[in-house]
């Protein structure tokens, strides 16, 4: 292997690794600004893609990359249009060489580094529930905890989708102790967050792991499970966070939270700003500086994104943009499904938590999961 691939080998495993922990005090656009900064670093593998031949539904990423990047011309934000731009392309550019560059032992490598920085992350979140906050860094929103992620749905979007990669250490790696560990410290930083659709995704994740591993969740290492469920519990406990999270929950159930009211009209203003240019949609960043054109008035007067990925995609990029998205989540899903082993199992897990959370919530907009994603 030649020196250069070595070196951008090197940085992308060093970008999973310090992506999550490049963080701000709450804010807005500075939140992404050293992220922004990192991720760019990945688009130099590109030359290493020289004679590849991708699978037809790589294609479909591909397509959403041109009406994403059709957005250039309509878009009113700069920033907003170059940042996303550039994100989606590193993104996609570590895809491809993962997936077509990357052999086994590089890949679990990568795994590693992500596991290791979600256990930082899920460390300073857990500090947070017990209010340890570093000092100048007292970040509490609204009584619950979000680590150096920015929001509690940042942080819950991300754990969403390393909750499997921890349990990958155990069943994957054979590090049983120390994936269980894994496993259960990041749900239960989850649960300290207190972020409903994070807990429904992470869920159903979490479901579809135990029906694929039943044996080892139940007989191979149930001591183990059982012994992690407990600690976890008393952690969630002590913390005091038990009660906050129920009432969050009820009032989801009795549809009496503002935030899901309010959540369902974006939906809805969304799809009329699909409506405006189905085709390319109105522009990168165009929810920010148009919503108010469509919302009437009302809490939810302004905002950056639509608390939906997929009619953010198509209010912002074009409704072909969103297609191939989710048709690119779904035959991947399906591949995944199809083949033996425990890695694709696990990642099936991974990207059906995932793809559910973006329904309710911006996953596919935070660099963080992008990129793990």
């Amino acid at each position: 292997m030649a020196g250069f691939e070595r070196f951008f080998r090197l940085y992308l495993l060093f970008a999973v690794f310090v992506l999550p922990l490049v963080f701000l005090q709450r804010c807005e656009e500075a939140y992404y600004l050293p992220k922004l900064a990192v991720l760019p670093g990945i688009l130099p593998l590109v030359v290493f893609l020289k004679g590849i031949k991708p699978e037809k539904y790589d294609y479909l990423i591909l397509g959403f990359l041109f009406f994403y990047a059709a957005g250039f011309f309509n878009g009113v934000s700069f920033f907003d249009v170059l940042s996303g731009l550039a994100s989606w392309a590193a993104v996609i550019t570590a895809y491809f060489y993962i997936k077509y560059r990357a052999a086994g032992s590089y890949r679990e490598k990568l795994i590693l580094s992500a596991a290791a920085s979600a256990v930082l992350v899920a460390a300073y979140s857990v500090m947070q529930a017990f209010k340890l906050d570093l000092e100048g860094w007292a970040s509490d929103f609204s009584g619950r905890a979000f680590s150096s992620l920015g929001n509690p749905d940042f942080l819950g979007g991300f754990l969403v989708i390393m909750i499997p990669a921890g349990f990958y250490i155990a069943a994957g790696l054979g590090r049983v102790k120390t994936g269980t560990a894994v496993f259960y410290f990041l749900i239960t930083a989850l649960i300290l967050s207190q972020t409903r659709s994070s807990l429904i995704a992470a869920g159903c994740a979490a479901g579809l792991l135990v029906l694929f591993f039943r044996e080892f969740f139940f007989r191979k290492a149930l001591k183990i499970n059982i012994t992690a469920f407990v600690l976890a519990a008393l952690v969630i406990t002590a913390s005091g966070a038990a009660g906050g999270l129920s009432g969050r929950i009820a009032d989801a159930v009795t549809m009496k939270s503002a935030d899901l009211s309010g959540r369902v009209k974006m939906w809805g203003i969304g799809a009329k700003m699909a409506a405006e240019n189905p085709v390319f949609g109105m522009g990168a960043g165009a929810v920010k500086t148009n919503y108010h054109k469509f919302a009437g008035g009302g809490r939810y007067y302004e905002t950056d994104r639509l608390h939906n990925d997929y009619i953010d995609m198509a209010a912002s990029s074009g409704i072909p943009a969103a297609v191939l998205f989710i048709l690119f989540i779904g035959v991947s899903g399906a591949r995944l499904l199809r083949e033996k082993g425990v890695f694709p199992r696990i990642f099936t897990a991974a990207l059906a938590g995932t793809a559910i959370h973006a329904f309710f919530n911006f996953p596919f907009f935070i660099p963080d999961t992008q990129l793990y994603f």
